[in-house]
């Protein structure tokens, strides 16, 4: 599996001969001219995870490509005339040879009375998880986790605790367009190698091989 980012949660990953585009949000513009994708995957309607003039872009560009994402999503996209694949919590699709599976997750709340989204975890493959806004423990065994660090919601202490309760082997960090990465990767770092866990301090552009 090749995963490349494209900054923040946006991510490209190609395995079992599928191309598929994660979350591509208001925090980026690497996505805009993507081609040869199979899927697009949504896990919130954030505005750094799901942008409707960026999904627009991405549909012009890419004929025939699935947009796949949870019912909340599903019905902003109807707005602008886009037909979505609604995967419930706990369903699997297959996109060639790759198999996605759905795990609904409540999404990490910002401030008492502020709207939280639906919140859908995408396990991809046997070899990735990707949370979205989430830091719930999984119901399956996760190899390598992207990693949210930066979100409003959240802090080191919630982070490495999350870590600890899902176990992966591998981490690399994802939603972190609101933070200074390099004080995260210093502290990753020390503590995940005391935890077992390698981590993979993987930037804007850059690819990785799990």
């Amino acid at each position: 599996m090749k995963i490349h980012k494209i900054g923040h949660s946006c991510l490209v990953i190609e395995s079992g001969g599928a191309k598929i585009m994660v979350d591509p949000g208001r925090f980026t513009s690497g996505q805009f001219g993507v081609g040869g994708l199979d899927a697009i995957l949504i896990t919130n309607n954030g505005p750094d995870h799901f942008d409707e003039e960026t999904i627009k872009d991405v549909l012009n560009k890419n004929e025939g490509v699935r947009v796949i994402t949870n019912n909340e999503v599903a019905r902003e996209l109807s707005n602008i005339f886009v037909d979505a694949e609604i995967l419930s919590d706990g369903a699997r699709v297959k996109i060639k040879n790759l198999e996605i599976e759905a795990e609904d997750h409540a999404h990490e709340t910002l401030y008492e009375g502020v709207f939280t989204p639906h919140n859908t975890g995408y396990h991809i493959g046997e070899a990735l998880y990707i949370p979205g806004g989430s830091l719930e423990q999984t119901r399956r065994p996760v190899r390598t986790l992207a990693l949210p660090i930066g979100a409003p919601w959240q802090n080191v202490s919630s982070t490495l605790a999350y870590i600890k309760t899902v176990r992966p082997m591998k981490v690399f960090p994802i939603h972190d367009g609101l933070v200074n990465t390099h004080v995260w990767h210093d502290i990753a770092t020390n503590v995940l190698s005391k935890m077992g866990v390698t981590y993979i301090p993987l930037k804007e552009g850059e690819d990785l091989d799990i």
